[in-house]
C-alpha cells in the first residue's frame, strides 16, 4: 500500500493522536479487504476494526467530520467511512484496466461491453446494463487450433477478417486461412502457442511473395556490360 505522507500529515494535523491511530487502523482493514477506499458497519463494528471502544470510535467518528478528513455517510444506526485517496487510486485502476481491455480488444477486431464507468460527480462507479444477447463479462476472442479436437483454426471473427483482406488484398486470405490450417495440422510436433501472430506471419509472407515483379527493360533500355570505353584525345598545355 502507497503511504502520502504529505497528504496524512495536512489531513490529520489537528486530529488527537487516538483519532489518528484509529483512522490508520481502519485504513489498513480497508487495503487488505479490497483496496475500494470504503468501510461500512455499525459503530461497535467499526470501534472492533479500529481495535478500540464504541465511545472512542464514536468520538473518533465525530472528529473525522469535523476536521474533514474522510466522507462520512450516517444512515440509520449504519456508518460508512470513506478514504477520498484511496477511493481516487481506485478509481484510477478501473479506469487503466477498461482502457486495457479496450486496448487489446481493439487489436483483436471485437467491441467490448462497458461493465461500469466512474461518475464524473461521485466517482462511484455506474452500473451498464448489456445487450440482451450479451453477457456482463467482456468477451475477447481467442485464436486458436483444434490440437485436441477437429485440427482447424477457431476465434477468427467477421472485423478480424475483413481487417485482413484490406490489409492483404494480393491474396485470398480465406484460402490461405485454410492452408495455414492444414499445416499446423501436418506439424503437430510444431505447436503454436500464439496461432494469431503465426497467421499474421504467414499472411504477411504470403502478400510479399504475391506482389507483382518489376517488368524487364527492353532491349533498347539494356546497357551491355562490356561497353566499349570512349578514348579520349589528350592535348599539350602550352
Amino acid at each position: 500500500m502507497a503511504f502520502y505522507v504529505a497528504d496524512w500529515l495536512a489531513a490529520t494535523s489537528l486530529c488527537s493522536p487516538a483519532t489518528r491511530g484509529i483512522w490508520l487502523d481502519l485504513i489498513g482493514v480497508m487495503h487488505q479487504n479490497d483496496r475500494a477506499g470504503s468501510i461500512t458497519g455499525t459503530v461497535s463494528q467499526l470501534a472492533r476494526a479500529g481495535r478500540c471502544s464504541t465511545v472512542e470510535m464514536e468520538a473518533a467518528i465525530n472528529e473525522i467530520v469535523s476536521q474533514k478528513i474522510a466522507d462520512v455517510t450516517r444512515r440509520d444506526n449504519v456508518v460508512t467511512l470513506t478514504c477520498r485517496r484511496m477511493k481516487k487510486a481506485e478509481n484510477e485502476r478501473k479506469r487503466a484496466k477498461l482502457g486495457m481491455a479496450k486496448t487489446r480488444a481493439l487489436r483483436r477486431g471485437c467491441k467490448v461491453i462497458p461493465i461500469s464507468e466512474p461518475n464524473t460527480v461521485t466517482g462511484v462507479g455506474t452500473p451498464v446494463t448489456p445487450p440482451a444477447d450479451k453477457t456482463s463479462a467482456v468477451k475477447i476472442p481467442k485464436i486458436y487450433f483444434g490440437y485436441e479436437s477437429d485440427g482447424k483454426i477457431h476465434g477468427i471473427n467477421a472485423p478480424l477478417l475483413k481487417y485482413w483482406k484490406e490489409q492483404f488484398p494480393a491474396i485470398d486470405v480465406e484460402q490461405e486461412i485454410r492452408n495455414a490450417s492444414v499445416w499446423l495440422d501436418s506439424n503437430r510436433k510444431r505447436r503454436k502457442k500464439d496461432v494469431k501472430r503465426f497467421l499474421t506471419n504467414w499472411l504477411l509472407r504470403k502478400q510479399e511473395s504475391a506482389r507483382p515483379e518489376r517488368p524487364a527493360a527492353s532491349p533498347a533500355q539494356q546497357v551491355p556490360i562490356s561497353a566499349p570505353v570512349s578514348k579520349f584525345k589528350t592535348e599539350k598545355l602550352n
